[in-house]
């Protein structure tokens, strides 16, 4: 045991981690004390009062799922009312710190190079669009750190496979869903994974249909609490919210003007008039639908204006894409104290996303189609940024950067998969095909 202990202590001063945890430490403790303070939006208030709510007794709140709010709740049992908010920004700090952590291992599985494991991990630690959002009474410190240990569990369970990872990783769909409903497109991408995973990697079968049957069963429990939500508010979904970004766009896309409902129409017609087309004038406009018509009509309302104008709303959708394109997926527009450092924040625009993409989807099937195997950490990487940028564009009227906010750790590590390849490359005389994974050929 003392051989054991003066091995590790002789050489931790090695790793990377021990410099990047130090430095983290400085600079969040730096940053804390110099912006002391917490930012609220009009989502704060909701998560706030759905923390007073027990979803374990089923009551469960019609606009946010429990997952964040059940983080506040934890929050205020330990520390107490007073100075909730910046307890709340204390605990988001933390969660941050122990994402660099798993951010860190999740490098360390795809390079050898400590140089690149470090400043990688620093990139991601020290990101002010990251960073400052731990400031904000909002999802996204805990969906960061959430969507980085599904990653972390996700490269581990391919450099390994074994029963208890893919039990964890099922499940784990099921409670990401509960912190972000835009979470909902991994359940579908790790069906397809499972799937795949029985044709490509056959000798895993045993573990991937644990995996399988444990994602079965956070699909049943999403279901559950779809039922849950329909007995308390007479709306089989996960969260109400989902309704008014569906009116919203289309009210944005003009496509409602055509739906069969007069009443409705007329009513938005007005509410335009007398409010504007605003971001936070929109938001009202659907709040006062939703309190002047019910979910069913506003639901048949939402279905017959799709159905007679879907191609005028596929390209409002194409129009938004292009729109978006110039824009740096990371801003920090949200908090006027911080605008004179936005510039720092993200030096990448929904275009470099978009490029990255198409070039990644085409190396993925060209590997597909020539060598009859898939690169399953790069793929997947692909397929989480894939996956949150159509959700950003489909699903959110507004401040897609926000809910982009959760691809920047895949981002990241598909980067650090790049400059690991291109390092090595430079290194050694024989050149790897591309198409080898790193993690397989370790």
């Amino acid at each position: 045991m003392k051989i054991f202990n003066k091995a590790i202590l002789s050489n931790i001063h090695k790793s990377p981690l021990l410099y990047v945890v130090i430095i983290c430490i400085i600079a969040y403790a730096s940053i804390y004390n110099i912006f002391d303070a917490y930012f609220l939006f009009p989502d704060s208030a909701t998560y706030i009062h759905a923390s007073n709510l027990n979803p374990f007794r089923g009551n469960l709140d019609y606009i946010r799922t429990p997952g964040y709010p059940f983080f506040i709740k934890v929050i205020r049992a330990l520390f107490g009312k007073e100075d909730l908010y910046m307890n709340i920004v204390k605990a988001h700090y933390v969660l941050l710190f122990i994402s660099v952590i798993l951010f860190f291992f999740s490098v360390k599985k795809i390079t050898d190079n400590k140089l690149l494991q470090g400043i990688f991990t620093l990139l991601y630690g020290l990101s002010p669009y990251i960073l400052f959002w731990n400031h904000a009474i909002g999802t996204e410190p805990m969906s960061l750190f959430s969507i980085t240990l599904l990653i972390y569990l996700t490269i581990s369970y391919l450099h390994k496979p074994g029963y208890s990872l893919a039990v964890i990783l099922g499940l784990y769909i099921f409670y990401l869903v509960m912190v972000r409903p835009a979470f909902l497109f991994l359940v579908a991408l790790y069906i397809i994974f499972w799937l795949l995973r029985f044709v490509f990697n056959r000798n895993d079968c045993k573990y991937n249909i644990t995996g399988l049957a444990s994602t079965i069963v956070s699909i049943l429990c999403i279901l559950i609490y779809c039922s849950c939500i329909n007995m308390q508010y007479g709306k089989f979904a996960i969260t109400t919210v989902s309704m008014n970004n569906n009116i919203e766009n289309l009210i944005k896309s003009r496509t409602y003007g055509d739906a069969q409902n007069k009443k409705i129409v007329e009513f938005i017609n007005q509410s335009l008039l007398t409010r504007g087309e605003k971001d936070a004038s929109m938001w009202i406009i659907c709040k006062d639908l939703r309190q002047n018509f019910s979910d069913k009509e506003l639901d048949a309302f939402y279905r017959d204006a799709m159905k007679a104008n879907f191609l005028k709303y596929i390209a409002y959708l194409v129009k938004k894409t292009i729109t978006i394109a110039p824009h740096t997926v990371g801003v920090l527009y949200v908090y006027s104290h911080f605008s004179g450092i936005s510039f720092l924040s993200l030096p990448f625009t929904f275009a470099h996303m978009y490029i990255l993409l198409i070039v990644s989807t085409i190396y993925i099937i060209y590997i597909l189609s020539r060598y009859k195997r898939i690169n399953w950490l790069f793929s997947f990487l692909v397929c989480v940024i894939g996956g949150t940028l159509f959700t950003a564009i489909v699903g959110a009227p507004f401040e897609w950067q926000r809910l982009f906010a959760t691809a920047l750790p895949s981002v990241m590590l598909l980067f650090s998969y790049f400059v690991e390849h291109i390092v090595k490359n430079m290194q050694t005389s024989e050149h790897q095909p591309f198409y080898v994974s790193i993690l397989e050929s370790k």
